[in-house]
């Protein structure tokens, strides 16, 4: 594994030729993670993505559910030069979480209305080899809250056939607010070129994308939003020069956070294998290290994101009502818990590795660095009120039960108030914070865990703190005050 530390400006001056992954400080790239949607508790999300650049790009949005990842819902966006896409997830009247858009933009295939989400993947698969924590949540349950991907398949350009792709940007641009054809668009697939070799008329991706959410409390008034997460240089592919794109057919599950695809009936590689980590040094300097020659995009991708420590704020006050649940979502994990359908030891089942007894679940299988202490991951978190007491908390499941001192699932809540919630999540554990604490900070650590099993320690993690309280003393008792906060997580990196 070739390693080496450069310096933060010396990486900004090179960005141009950069092709390791790496999470963009600036916000945009070519893939976005939003770590966290819900439409539990009568709450709605919407997410968005903007194009800042002059380009039609084609974009995989993917919608997963939050215990293991198991895709929800996908399908293929298409962009006009500076537009924004707006989507919305609620719970439909017959109890099945679903899409709606009130957007133009061209999708493939076609978004009519409303899209309920699908429990197929989460159906074709095994659930006896889950963890035992596992098994009061149903398949449609497990829809109503997750986390969103987005990822750059390409840009519409043709260099030997540029007229055609000339008529493709006529499909997608918006005149007086509208796409030219969108029908036009879908049909390249069903009978058009696109339905035999759908890396035709594009190059490879160039970024400039950005997202955010907001998680709508209907009933309360409420809005939280935060920002996506933003990757750059995610692929391995030079726009400049290299027709090579992404792009594939609506319906599967690529391309993906692998960094693989499947054009013409061939899965194909093409993300980075190098990843760029930045982190504040112990004098206290920006610094780069670049990790060069991992195994697999997933693996840079999951070092570009790990981080050894997280924190954030807590607010419980019983006064008002106080309340806050952090979410912490691990986007990479379905690649290492769920093994190789080609490897000796696979097993027919949600987790691919055989099982090895912990000392919590019996049931939880290993799997592969840095998840290889099983399916769950293993934490210790530190509080601390404003006056400077700590204790190290423990951390149950919700409603509270036995100590695990783990997160099991791909999104994980946790919840600071005993008896209230923020999220209203299913996937939630309990933070014992000690009786009379108001309020205060904590940090998890994540330093014991391995990132790429010889390079970084720590967990690739993303997320934020929700925060809400209340005032029912306004206008001499007679109204009520609802307020809310969002609070990015602050993130520690360890280097050898």
């Amino acid at each position: 594994m070739n390693k080496k530390l450069i310096s933060a400006a010396v990486l900004l001056g090179m960005s141009g030729a950069a092709t390791a992954v790496h999470v963009n400080p600036d916000g945009k790239g070519q893939v976005l993670l939003y770590p966290y949607y819900t439409v539990n508790g009568g709450k709605d999300t919407y997410f968005h993505v903007v194009n800042t650049t002059n380009e039609y790009k084609a974009v995989k949005v993917r919608i997963n559910e939050g215990v293991n990842t198991w895709e929800a819902l996908d399908f293929n966006l298409y962009l006009s030069p500076y537009d924004v896409w707006a989507g919305g997830l609620t719970m439909g009247e017959d109890g099945v979480p679903e899409l709606y858009t009130p957007d133009t933009s061209c999708t493939a295939p076609a978004i009519n209305g409303r899209v309920d989400l699908r429990t197929f993947n989460i159906d074709s698969y095994a659930q006896d080899q889950e963890p035992a924590a596992f098994d009061d949540i149903d398949p449609v349950e497990r829809l109503a809250e997750g986390h969103i991907e987005m990822i750059e398949m390409g840009i519409i350009e043709d260099d030997a056939d540029p007229a055609t792709a000339a008529l493709i940007k006529t499909y997608i641009k918006h005149v007086n607010g509208v796409p030219g054809d969108c029908e036009a668009l879908v049909d390249l697939f069903r009978s058009g070129p696109w339905a035999t070799n759908e890396a035709q008329f594009l190059h490879a991706p160039t970024g400039g994308l950005f997202g955010t959410a907001e998680i709508i409390d209907v009933a309360n008034g409420i809005d939280r939003g935060y920002s996506a997460t933003a990757i750059a240089d995610f692929w391995d592919l030079d726009a400049a020069t290299d027709a090579t794109n992404a792009h594939t057919f609506p319906g599967t599950s690529y391309p993906n956070l692998n960094g693989q695809t499947v054009q013409a009936g061939t899965l194909l590689v093409m993300g980075s294998v190098d990843a760029d980590i930045a982190y504040t040094d112990a004098a206290g300097a920006q610094a780069v290290v670049n990790d060069a020659g991992l195994g697999s995009t997933v693996e840079a991708l999951s070092a570009a994101l790990s981080v050894a420590s997280l924190s954030n704020q807590f607010y419980v006050a019983d006064s008002v009502n106080g309340a806050t649940d952090w979410v912490v979502t691990f986007p990479t994990k379905h690649f290492f818990v769920n093994g190789d359908s080609t490897a000796a030891d696979f097993k027919s089942g949600q987790f691919g590795l055989d099982p090895t007894p912990g000392p919590l679940e019996a049931d939880v299988f290993n799997g592969l660095a840095p998840f290889d202490n099983g399916f769950a991951v293993d934490i210790e978190m530190s509080l601390y009120d404003r006056e400077e007491e700590t204790v190290t908390a423990d951390i149950d499941f919700s409603p509270s039960g036995t100590n695990t001192g783990r997160m099991l699932f791909e999104v994980n809540v946790l919840e600071f108030a005993a008896d209230r919630s923020v999220l209203d999540s299913t996937l939630a554990s309990q933070i014992n914070v000690p009786a009379g604490w108001q309020a205060g900070w904590a940090q998890l650590d994540f330093s014991a865990q391995q990132v790429t099993g010889a390079t970084l320690a720590g967990m690739p993690a993303i997320g934020f703190a929700a925060q809400a309280a209340q005032n029912g003393t306004l206008g001499g008792g007679s109204t009520l005050a609802n307020y809310a906060a969002l609070f990015d997580h602050v993130y520690g990196k360890a280097l050898p």
